[in-house]
């Protein structure tokens, strides 16, 4: 489009910007709604009921952020963040995407600002299960707020299941 706008002028420079504005040059689906967690900054708390439990959540209409980096080393591009708060013990916490209907990543991060956070695990596939579900572990420090991240890879977006299993250690 650029260099079919050269040498027409400023009325046909304004005349093509109009016609890309008419055409309708979208970032996606007019009707796409993100997630309320689609952004590090406002994170859902994950939910009691999914400690020790199973949640089902989804990344669909998601977005990568500036500054967010690739969660396990892969491309994702359709995050969604989750908050845990270590609790008064000393914990080791289990989580996974077991049953996801597509291929995802999973990390945990410590820090309150996306551009300076500091990974803590991460996760692409869970070793010998198929369908491309994710699992990592981490030592929980008491009183300390964790951001858990859920992408797709290549920009996937599907359902998952979301489990978090929190055990104590030994002092």
């Amino acid at each position: 489009m650029v260099g079919s706008l050269r040498g027409m002028g400023r009325r046909g420079l304004i005349g093509g910007l109009a016609l890309l504005l008419v055409v309708g040059v979208t970032a996606g689906p007019a009707n796409a709604e993100v997630p309320t967690n689609d952004r590090f900054s406002e994170p859902t708390p994950v939910p009691r009921s999914v400690v020790n439990g199973t949640a089902y959540y989804d990344n669909i209409d998601a977005t990568k952020q500036a500054c967010e980096s690739n969660h396990a080393q892969r491309r994702g591009g359709s995050s969604v963040w989750y908050k845990l708060i270590g609790r008064a013990t000393r914990d080791r916490v289990y989580i996974n995407t077991l049953g996801a209907d597509f291929d995802t990543l999973l990390a945990v991060y410590y820090g309150g600002q996306l551009c300076h956070v500091l990974p803590i695990a991460a996760n692409d596939n869970c070793p010998g299960v198929a369908g491309g579900s994710s699992c990592l572990s981490f030592v929980a420090l008491p009183n300390t707020n964790y951001r858990i991240v859920v992408d797709g890879l290549n920009g996937a977006e599907g359902q998952f299941h979301f489990k978090v299993r929190r055990v104590v250690l030994p002092s």
